[in-house]
């Protein structure tokens, strides 16, 4: 429930105010409160990075600002701002300002010289401009030898009735992996992105009227029969000299950018010269003021690397079993200081960066007491307040259609595809025909996790299945609970999937609903409370308005 609650309080940050660096000549006070001063120029440059209106927000602004300040000013009180925990996330917040100021004069200093950008226009002009192109699909079947005239009779009308079938509705892919005689079904009839001219003269001449969406007639060629799909059309692209330069110089000077400040890092990371403790690094259950890694007098600690690690960044792990990971996260964050050096080596801490520095520590401050405030005083909702909410908008509450599934899966690179295609279709061949039992056959194939329980996943949502992979979703609303699926193919991966069991769509009992109330009622009380500790914060503080001194216009 609290995920919610914190969520609001990361929104409601988002209105909130920062400190200004003290200015070496006096400012003009317009406003005072329990313990400071808010100032003309706190006040400007605090409207102009939030999009504040001066006028007409003045009180509102000289309030937020009150509140930032004096709440920041209670976190280092009470010495938040000297725990190492803390202490180390604000680093890394505040450092990120001064590693994007040194990469943007880092990059500022690129240019690319006209005769790469020359070279490469001559190497590649005959991708100046793109063709129009139709994503087309397939499903083919080989005719016999022209002596055999009934077989002949029958593919066609073999043919003709799974053009019917797609007509009414069926799935293309699905028929091409089960029933052409194509390469292309082992890519579930997947031809390509074609332009005029590539295919055989009687398939090009139809192809190339169809449109997006549309299934065309049987197709007769010397040696077969064809049907095609065409998903959609991919536009005729026109560039001039002009144009397609500029697209190259893009393009070379962003494989420039990245390749200077690759340079940078390493020269960096070298100067650094990180040392690890690897066997503390390695442990899982450690004493968390254990240091891990030093570099040039700053240390980190094992708690510092975990609170590092839950930040909302994914590059950022604490994973149990990944090493290489901690020590990424780790060299990060020196990485940083040293990217700080660096910036005040080159002379790039102007006035506005040390500004925005301050902002971003005491808005982190701020919210930390925020939180704290409300976890102290929040109360959990009662069971009589949640099924209160549950029973005036139990229509809100609805299970999703859900499915009981297990699953073998296996990867494979381009050049192994038509051997894993038949060895899938050997394990599905062994399933069907009771020589395998699946639970076996997920034990031993299978590369997911689900294959040490026989590959059963138990009870999935169906959007949580589509989020995977759409045609999965597809394939398991054809089937049927105790139904086996074929062998189905995505990008580089085959399926075999099994279905117990499936549930529609329904309304949510209390129970089902019962962490969803939670969040959703606790959100709502923790905004009351937020409103409420606010509004004491204020009285508390007492802000006090000045008269902003008059200033007359020349004449």
């Amino acid at each position: 429930m609290m995920h919610g609650l914190l969520l609001f309080v990361v929104v409601f940050m988002g209105i909130s105010t920062f400190e200004v660096p003290t200015q070496e000549t006096p400012d003009v006070v317009i406003a005072t409160f329990d313990g400071g001063t808010i100032t003309r120029s706190e006040f400007e440059k605090w409207c102009s990075l939030s999009n504040w209106e001066p006028d007409s927000d003045r009180e509102l602004v000289i309030q937020q600002l009150a509140i930032s300040k004096s709440m920041a000013a209670e976190a280092i009180r009470r010495g938040w701002d000297a725990d190492p925990v803390i202490q180390v996330e604000l680093d890394w917040k505040t450092n990120q300002l001064v590693q994007a100021t040194l990469k943007k004069d880092v990059f500022s200093k690129i240019v690319v010289p006209v005769q790469k950008i020359e070279a490469m226009y001559q190497n590649s002009r005959d991708r100046q401009n793109k063709p129009r192109k139709l994503r087309l699909y397939n499903i083919y079947k080989r005719i016999p030898d022209e002596l055999d005239v009934p077989r002949k009779k029958e593919v066609r009308q073999e043919i003709d009735r799974l053009r019917l079938r797609l007509l009414a509705g069926e799935d293309f892919t699905a028929i091409a992996e089960a029933e052409s005689d194509s390469q292309t079904r082992f890519r579930k009839g997947l031809i390509g992105n074609v332009p005029a001219g590539v295919l055989t003269p009687e398939v090009d001449k139809v192809a190339m009227t169809m449109k997006a969406g549309e299934i065309s007639e049987v197709i007769e060629t010397k040696d077969g029969l064809t049907i095609l799909y065409c998903e959609k059309i991919i536009p005729e692209v026109k560039r001039t000299e002009i144009e397609f330069k500029e697209k190259i110089s893009k393009y070379l000077k962003r494989q420039l950018q990245e390749r200077a400040w690759l340079d940078i890092e390493n020269e960096l990371l070298t100067r650094a010269a990180i040392q690890y403790d690897l066997p503390i690094l390695r442990m899982n259950d450690v004493d968390g003021s254990s240091v891990i890694a030093h570099s040039r007098g700053k240390r980190m600690s094992v708690s510092q690397l975990k609170a590092l690690a839950s930040l909302p960044n994914p590059s950022l792990s604490y994973s149990d079993t990944n090493l290489e990971r901690r020590k990424e996260t780790v060299s990060q964050y020196f990485l940083l200081w040293e990217t700080f050096a660096e910036a005040e080596r080159r002379g790039l801490l102007t006035a506005e960066i040390t500004f925005q520095r301050a902002i971003t520590r005491q808005k982190e401050l701020e919210q930390k007491l925020r939180l704290h405030l409300i976890k102290e005083k929040f109360k959990p909702p009662s069971d009589e307040e949640l099924v209160a909410y549950f029973e005036a908008n139990h229509n809100k509450f609805v299970q999703q259609e859900q499915f009981d599934l297990s699953m073998i899966q296996w990867s494979f690179s381009p050049e192994e595809l038509k051997d894993s295609y038949l060895q899938g279709e050997k394990v599905r061949a062994s399933i069907s025909s009771g020589e395998l039992d699946f639970e076996a056959a997920a034990e031993r194939y299978s590369e997911l996790d689900s294959s040490k329980s026989g590959g059963r996943l138990g009870w999935i949502g169906r959007s949580q299945i589509g989020a995977s992979s759409m045609i999965l979703l597809k394939a398991i609303l054809r089937m049927k609970p105790g139904q086996l699926s074929g062998l189905i193919q995505h990008e580089q991966k085959l399926w075999i999937l099994k279905l117990h069991g499936h549930h529609d769509k329904r309304p949510m009992t209390y129970l089902e609903a019962k962490s969803q109330l939670e969040d959703i009622v606790g959100t709502d009380k923790a905004q009351v409370l937020e409103v409420k500790i606010i509004n004491e914060w204020l009285d508390k503080i007492d802000i006090q308005m000045a008269a902003l001194p008059v200033v007359e216009s020349p004449e």
